[in-house]
């Protein structure tokens, strides 16, 4: 449980808590003493009376206790949920960086997330929209002059996390992503400057927050990743840096998208496209959140929204014109564009077209090896690559193509990949191949999270 973890208690300890709260609300003596715990930390749901209790202990008021689901009320206890709600200042945005640097990154994996319904996704773009509108000067008060040699190297440290994650995957950037989070903020905290060099140095803080972000969502732990993307999209409004945070809140509809569905992403992709067209162009960008749209139009099954925004981002990418926009995503290219349209075709149930797209880059069945694509990715799309070759009858493909997404699983693990890998297992098993699945599994080592 992350509470006990941030308490720093062991199963014992907390359970005297507990104990003492059943007291302290007459609920009498809590039974099962430190196995309720283990069960609860293990996934049985708690019954409503230890759960008013657990409120009580954390500062949570009853009624979300009652308007949310066990376990997602719990991160309203770790300060995140104020990510949502408080003011769009630069002193909360200090106070959220601060949060998020300090939160432990070896409590347990979870997947509840603070964004639960389309009404709080309505509201943080809406006070993202105020932000934006805002003025707020960058000042700073401590006592660490800081200029932009320093800044420069800070630069340099966050492209080398950058490409550690693109080569070995989440779990060995992760803690260099956090490191350097924890650094970035130190800085805010102390450094003094002129306005700009401040703003710049929030700049990089949000860059480090949105990557602490991403390696977490991809190491599953998905609650932690959600308040790093909530506090990268207010320190680059701090920075005044309005591309930026659109790739924020880009990244955090994508997470939203993956783990709760498309209904509470849209909101979120649809502001970050809107407010993306009313900066300076920036093409790169623009396809990059086309074709994330286009894949959770796909997931709703609307085919027309799905080809519109798919031959937007192709358009874009022929073009070839960057100028001097920021490219937060180089890797997007031609080949990228065709496996995220692949993968979304997969879902509206076009695998012909979806092949047509996959092979030219991934080779058949992923032979194609040397295709430049990064080992996260090529598993991701291969297991599209799988589900359509079990639609078009090519099953020994469909288990060539599992059989490398599980290779890629054991050498770099994802939760992305892993949840691609488990929709390609529950096919193959409606289609009456689950024994071979096994046999596959029982030789990889890969374990199933049971998502599908």
């Amino acid at each position: 449980m992350v509470l006990r973890y941030r308490r720093e208690l062991s199963h014992a300890g907390y359970i005297k808590l507990v104990d003492a709260g059943y007291k302290a609300l007459g609920y009498g003596k809590v039974q099962g003493a430190r196995e309720k715990v283990a069960r609860w930390e293990g996934g049985v749901t708690p019954e409503l009376e230890a759960q008013y209790v657990i409120a009580h202990i954390e500062g949570v008021p009853r009624e979300e206790v009652l308007r949310r689901p066990w376990p997602a009320w719990l991160y309203l206890a770790t300060g995140h949920a104020q990510l949502l709600t408080a003011p769009w200042t630069n002193h909360n945005t200090l106070q959220a960086l601060t949060g998020v640097a300090r939160t432990n990154t070896t409590a347990p994996r979870d997947e509840f997330l603070l964004l639960t319904s389309v009404e709080e996704a309505d509201g943080l773009v809406h006070a993202w929209r105020n932000a934006l509108a805002c003025t707020e000067s960058v000042l700073s008060s401590g006592s660490r002059r800081i200029g932009a040699e320093a800044l420069d190297l800070l630069e340099q440290r966050h492209e080398a996390t950058r490409h550690l994650y693109l080569c070995l995957g989440a779990q060995i950037a992760r803690p260099a992503a956090d490191a350097d989070l924890e650094l970035l903020v130190r800085l805010c905290r102390t450094a003094r400057g002129d306005e700009k060099t401040i703003a710049r140095l929030y700049g990089q803080a949000a860059r480090a927050a949105l990557a602490s972000g991403w390696t977490t969502y991809d190491s599953g732990d998905q609650g932690r990743a959600q308040a790093c993307f909530l506090t990268a999209l207010r320190a680059a409004s701090t920075a005044r840096d309005l591309q930026f945070g659109v790739f924020a809140m880009l990244l955090l509809a994508k997470q939203q998208f993956e783990v709760a569905g498309p209904g509470t992403a849209m909101p979120l992709f649809e502001a970050a496209r809107d407010i993306l067209k009313r900066s300076r162009p920036n093409p790169r960008l623009t396809m990059q959140i086309d074709a994330c749209m286009a894949g959770a139009y796909a997931r709703l099954g609307d085919a027309s929204a799905f080809d519109r925004l798919t031959d937007a981002a192709f358009a874009n990418c022929a073009d070839g014109s960057q100028g001097d926009a920021p490219d937060f995503a180089p890797w997007i290219n031609e080949d990228y564009l065709a496996l995220m349209a692949a993968t979304a075709a997969t879902d509206l149930g076009q695998p012909e077209r979806a092949l047509a797209w996959l092979e030219p880059v991934l080779g058949k069945a992923g032979e194609n090896t040397g295709c430049g694509v990064t080992p996260r990715d090529t598993a991701c799309h291969l297991a599209s690559a799988g589900r359509a070759y079990l639609a078009v009858g090519h099953t020994s493909a469909a288990l060539r193509s599992a059989e490398r997404v599980a290779g890629h699983l054991t050498d770099s693990p994802s939760y992305e990949a892993q949840l691609a890998f488990d929709r390609l297992r529950t096919s193959l098993a409606r289609h009456g191949h689950a024994p071979a699945l096994h046999d596959l599994l029982h030789r990889t080592g890969v374990a199933v999270t049971g998502a599908g």
